[in-house]
């Protein structure tokens, strides 16, 4: 059965989050921004950790800021070969397991350029594939639905990450990008045992208690029992005061309500 978790350090932090995730997962360049020193990084560490009551096994926000692109002309090798590993090791220093590296990073703004920008690709990933061997940690390929990108579908996403070859490097399935460009979730039985993390939301991208898209949740769930997957499902996303009218947001009550209804859909679809 997978497991429920929380984005935390964009939007929400761990003391407004209530109890019931299973993990956490944690923005790699915000809060472990690998151009900040070692010694501002054992500061925020030692802070996270203070206040951190569950694993943190998976991150996203992989590559950010600082005009970091990893193919195209503003692609710099030398940024990207000091970035890469430095930002590896801090995710293994907390425990993260999974890296989700996001699609928007790979642009592609003419078809014509493919050949190039896929080769490029593939540069970028066997030198990640290296470092996260080294460092324990699989990658999973988020696609982000961004048509000017090298893998905008989840299928692109998939296709890309066999293509690379790397053992380590795999897709993720993200629900607001699958429904942005009409993608089956059926997708994710393609090679299914490929697909190593789920992002969800709820409509409009905020949180998934928020709108009306238990249909749509029951279905993934579904699917993912099906596969016998056991990763995690974190909701990524921000988050909105469900409240008095949109009143003021109480951050606590919402991740609480969260969690609950994800808990409730889970156990419904597993029969427990």
């Amino acid at each position: 059965m997978f497991k429920l978790g929380i984005l935390f350090g964009d939007g929400v932090e761990i003391p407004e989050i209530a109890e019931g995730y299973e993990f956490y997962e944690i923005p790699c360049g915000i809060q472990m921004d690998p151009m900040e020193s070692d010694y501002v990084w054992q500061k925020k560490k030692a802070e996270i950790q203070a206040v951190c009551n569950l694993p943190v096994t998976v991150c996203s926000h992989f590559v950010h800021h600082y005009g970091l692109r990893i193919c195209g002309p503003q692609a710099d090798w030398k940024q990207l070969e000091f970035w890469t590993p430095r930002a590896l090791e801090r995710c293994a220093e907390m425990g993260v397991k999974v890296a989700g590296v996001y699609g928007m990073f790979f642009p592609l703004e003419d078809e014509k350029d493919r050949p190039q920008r896929e080769d490029e690709t593939f540069r970028f990933l066997r030198m990640l594939d290296k470092y996260a061997q080294d460092n324990g940690i699989l990658i999973a390929l988020e696609p982000m639905a961004g048509l000017k990108t090298v893998f905008p579908r989840y299928l692109d996403g998939l296709r890309i990450a066999n293509a690379a070859g790397g053992k380590n490097i795999k897709v993720m399935a993200d629900l607001n990008y699958f429904l942005e460009l009409d993608q089956p979730l059926e997708n994710i039985k393609i090679e299914s045992e490929k697909c190593l993390h789920v992002h969800i939301q709820g409509d409009g991208g905020s949180q998934p208690h928020a709108g009306n898209r238990e249909d749509i949740f029951i279905k993934l769930f579904t699917i993912l029992k099906e596969i016998g997957y056991e990763g995690g499902v974190s909701c990524a996303c921000p988050w909105v005061s469900t409240q008095n009218n949109g009143g003021e947001l109480d951050k606590k009550y919402e991740t609480g309500a969260t969690i609950e209804y994800l808990k409730k859909l889970r156990a419904q679809v597993y029969n427990i």
